[in-house]
């Protein structure tokens, strides 16, 4: 099997570390016109052409196990809140060091993210 699935699922998982309700979007693929995918090419050379990518992961509440008048009172108080200009902004910790620095994560930058980072994004 070319792809590391228990890695996959780890990378996933730690994205969604503490959190509700959250989906995260992965990407796994060898890219078109690589040598891996040529005949001859060796188990390992498969792996190691394997490229994962988070495409997105965001929180995605469903209505099918909650009233969707949730929602809509929701929506309705943070808009009051935020018209009466009831709010402060408040410095963003959630966001991954890595991805700070470089304006996107890579699989090593995910699973080499301390246990308490992962938890915070």
């Amino acid at each position: 099997d070319w792809v590391d699935w228990p890695k996959i699922k780890d990378l996933a998982e730690r994205m969604g570390q503490n959190k509700d309700m959250f989906r995260t979007d992965v990407f796994v693929g060898v890219p078109s016109g690589s040598p891996a995918l040529q005949d001859g090419a060796s188990q390992e050379e498969r792996r190691a052409a394997v490229q994962v990518v988070v495409s997105e992961f965001e929180m995605q509440p469903g209505t099918l196990q909650m009233d969707p008048g949730i929602f809509d009172d929701a929506a309705r108080l943070w808009l009051a809140g935020y018209k009466m200009g009831n709010y402060k902004v408040v410095p963003n910790t959630q966001v991954p060091t890595k991805y700070v620095e470089k304006g996107y994560l890579s699989e090593r930058d995910v699973l080499g993210m301390k246990d308490s980072e992962a938890a915070a994004s």
